[in-house]
């Protein structure tokens, strides 16, 4: 071959060689994230390699949402976490190149915008919220006004008619009689009431203080709807109650108040359903045996030890100037009243009061120096099962009536809905956090309750507190 053929075949690998070398790809790398987590809008650092020192020429991603690039060098991008975004890895493309990240981001939840979302959604005038995390206040925050003409802002001290709630305080009521050695949970309740209590169609089966406090009693609820009568009308709230003989007529066939239909056609223990009269004859037992009226028994033994010093079951016990007016699914304002089965629902108290009994089940029996249940009688109310024949809200597990709902593994606590009311209450002792949300108005399209869209969202903010407080140290 001759020489100057040589040289040109030369020449050209040369320029090949150096076309190819112009063309390789270079490949973006994300090194790390800072923070790993952000509410929307917030800035974050992504830090790498071979970034575009261009702004726009970056496309960032959080999931399918793209962010807006605020700064960029080849080493580091300053973007927004994007509106809507979710938790997951972020994408960076420079070009035809991308990558993903290892660390996952997660989208922290904005708790103002859901709840102030969930209240305009559900015509809620007033909302108030409390969250205990790691032995402390989290979280106490008040929203809407609670005032018939909507000029008084909730707050902590706000106070709400609890409805279901509040039968959480008779199941404490109860325990504190086991621990007395006056109750045992397995014997007839007939043996402490002073009145046979049998439901008429399975006449010799016994009923114990454990099934009524399961809800497994065979007494119905009832519901609206199921049985219309007198003993649920509402009355005045300006006189205190007698619960007896007004519960023995109510469950006993042959009384001239008594109904068909107040017993199920169920044997008892073996179905399972929430009963406003079952926690009113628990109630009326802690009378009978204590010699005290209930609401009397129940602020000397648990509301004023736990320094619950604004809430009581008897309306003119409290501060009315701070009383949440009653709206009923229509809107409409109603009178302050009461019902004959007060100890199941008309607890009145406030988001700071409240926290108080939640310290005190989260601390074992104990809070502020105060014993108010031995460990044994906590443990033994959290102590859910799922029973067969379980017609329970939410598909609920029960204990002694501490329950969870269904998919809420790990919170136990209780959900309250009546006239003027949608409330929720829950303790994770595991996790060591509890909270409590109270609202002033009824029918809210299922928002406040297990699976509602603020219950979904505010357990999600939940167990996000270790993740911020941590990073935070």
């Amino acid at each position: 071959m001759k020489p100057y053929l040589i040289c040109i075949i030369a020449l050209l690998i040369t320029f090949s060689g150096c076309d190819e070398d112009s063309e390789k790809v270079v490949i973006p790398e994300i090194t790390s994230i800072s923070p790993i987590f952000g509410h929307e809008g917030e800035e974050i650092a992504i830090k790498g390699l071979n970034f575009s020192s261009i702004a726009v020429e970056n496309i960032v991603r959080f999931g399918s949402k793209q962010a807006t690039v605020l700064e960029a060098s080849m080493n580091q991008l300053k973007v927004l976490v994007p509106e809507d975004a979710i938790d997951g890895n972020i994408t960076v493309r420079v070009g035809n190149s991308s990558t993903t990240s290892n660390e996952v981001f997660t989208v922290l939840v904005n708790l103002q915008k859901e709840v102030e979302q969930a209240m305009a959604s559900s015509g809620i005038p007033s909302l108030a919220m409390a969250v205990l995390a790691n032995d402390k206040v989290h979280y106490s925050q008040g929203f809407g006004q609670y005032d018939v003409d909507l000029t008084k802002a909730a707050d902590e001290s706000t106070l709400y008619i609890t409805s279901s709630i509040g039968k959480l305080v008779v199941s404490i009521a109860v325990m504190q009689q086991v621990e007395l050695d006056e109750v045992d949970i397995d014997r007839d309740i007939s043996d402490y009431v002073g009145f046979e209590v049998r439901n008429p169609n399975f006449p010799d089966k016994e009923i114990t203080v454990k099934m009524v406090m399961e809800h497994g009693s065979s007494l119905s609820n009832p519901g609206v709807g199921e049985i219309i009568d007198d003993v649920f009308a509402a009355i005045k709230p300006d006189s205190a109650i007698a619960l007896h003989p007004i519960i023995e007529e109510a469950i006993t066939p042959g009384s001239s108040i008594y109904k068909e239909g107040i017993w199920m056609n169920v044997e008892p223990g073996t179905f399972h359903k929430n009963s406003n009269y079952g926690i009113t004859l628990l109630g009326y037992m802690v009378e009978k045996l204590s010699g005290q009226h209930f609401n009397d028994y129940s602020k000397e033994k648990i509301l004023t030890p736990l320094g619950m010093s604004s809430s009581s079951f008897h309306y003119p016990d409290i501060d009315h100037s701070k009383a949440a007016v009653i709206y009923g699914s229509d809107g409409s304002i109603l009178e302050p009243f009461s019902f004959f089965f007060y100890p199941a629902g008309m607890l009145r108290t406030s988001t700071s009061d409240w926290s108080q009994l939640l310290f005190m089940m989260l601390n074992g029996g104990t809070y502020n120096g105060n014993k108010i249940l031995e460990t044994s009688s906590v443990e033994a109310l959290l102590d859910v099962k799922y029973p067969q024949g379980n017609s329970i809200a939410y598909d609920s597990s029960i204990g002694l009536v501490w329950r969870q709902a269904a998919g809420s593994t790990g919170w136990i606590g209780h959900t309250g809905a009546g006239v003027g009311v949608t409330h929720v209450t829950e303790i994770n002792r595991e996790k060591n956090v509890a909270y409590v949300i109270f609202t002033n108005r009824v029918g809210n399209g299922g928002v406040i309750g297990p699976g509602g869209s603020l219950y979904t969202e505010v357990h999600k903010w939940l167990d996000q507190i270790d993740l911020v407080e941590l990073n935070a140290n």
